[in-house]
């Protein structure tokens, strides 16, 4: 009969399951806090390249991920677990992909359901007995099991492989993506509007208006609309402070917004020129820094996922 744990042991378990990966996540959001104080944004600007490239994973797993890839010097580009690859080949060329010899699979965080038996509570006391309940639980464990497209077997006679992205001409894909965005944002409750603006100014967002300077190439205006609908659903909507937080002063707003019009520009191959010093953040400790992470790539994944259902409902029809 297999031995039940105790809850300390069930805890020292997991966390020594927990311990590596949480020590590379730990590790790459340390370093980004230290180029960050030292005013470099480097790392911040690779962490974006890769929230938009994966921007479905969580984003501990976007951290787990990252690390691991730098660690093996693997540029990434698309991942997906070994039976996603073999279906995918199948899929486009009749045969299914396959590592090459030796790869290792990425590790990501995976849930983990699960029962466990508890002494049922006597008028609100813990009793030893035989009264016992069964409670589920959330538990999560790292797992080998998904691999980058450069890991695939490129060898003669091995399907070959294609770009999962490919962006039309710049101003083609960023008018349909603006176009698209501005349906989408519609459907949110918000107004957009093209209008004459000062020639510093190129939008502006206020309460669920969104206004973008008429006349721009649809490479600057795309990047100017996600930058203010960024506004629009993270700060003209949301001015209650968190956690007794004070509120995002103009400089932390400006930054995520930016943050967030970077992240889903690339998602779709649309150059996106700005100013890396923007995104600088002094002066805030590791706490705030990952708090502010998780809200850019909350909001960029939701910008993202809908502007591709609409794309995709555009080019079926």
């Amino acid at each position: 009969m297999k031995k039940q744990l105790t809850s300390q042991e069930y805890q020292e378990r997991d966390t020594a399951r927990r311990a590596d990966p949480k020590a590379m996540v730990d590790g790459s959001v340390q370093a980004l806090l230290s180029e960050i104080k030292a005013g470099k944004s480097e790392r911040l600007v690779a962490w974006m390249n890769f929230c938009s490239a994966f921007h479905h994973y969580s984003q501990a797993n976007q951290w787990l991920l990252a690390s691991q890839l730098a660690a093996r010097d693997i540029q990434p580009s698309f991942i997906a677990s070994y039976n996603d690859w073999q279906r995918i080949g199948k899929e486009r060329h009749g045969k299914p992909y396959q590592m090459r010899k030796g790869e290792k699979a990425l590790s990501i965080w995976l849930p983990h359901q699960y029962t466990r038996k508890e002494d049922k509570p006597v008028d609100g006391l813990l009793v030893n007995g035989d009264e016992q309940q069964e409670k589920q639980y959330v538990g999560f464990f790292v797992k080998p099991c998904v691999f980058d497209s450069s890991q695939i077997d490129q060898s003669e006679g091995q399907p070959p492989l294609e770009h999962f992205w490919q962006p039309q001409a710049d101003n083609e894909s960023a008018k349909a993506l603006y176009d698209v965005l501005r349906k989408y944002t519609t459907g949110q409750g918000f107004t957009c509007h093209e209008e004459e603006l000062p020639e510093s100014t190129q939008g502006y967002s206020q309460g669920s208006r969104i206004v973008v300077k008429v006349g721009l190439d649809s490479t600057t205006a795309v990047n100017t609309f996600i930058h203010e609908l960024a506004h629009g659903l993270m700060h003209q909507r949301t001015q209650t402070p968190e956690d007794g937080a004070a509120p995002l002063g103009k400089r932390d707003r400006e930054c995520e917004a930016e943050a967030v019009a970077y992240i889903v520009a690339r998602h779709f191959g649309i150059e996106n020129t700005f100013s890396s010093d923007y995104l600088i953040m002094y002066g805030v400790d590791e706490k705030a820094l990952t708090a502010r992470l998780t809200r850019i790539r909350n909001v960029a994944h939701q910008i993202i996922a809908r502007a591709e259902e609409a794309l995709a409902v555009e080019v079926a029809a």
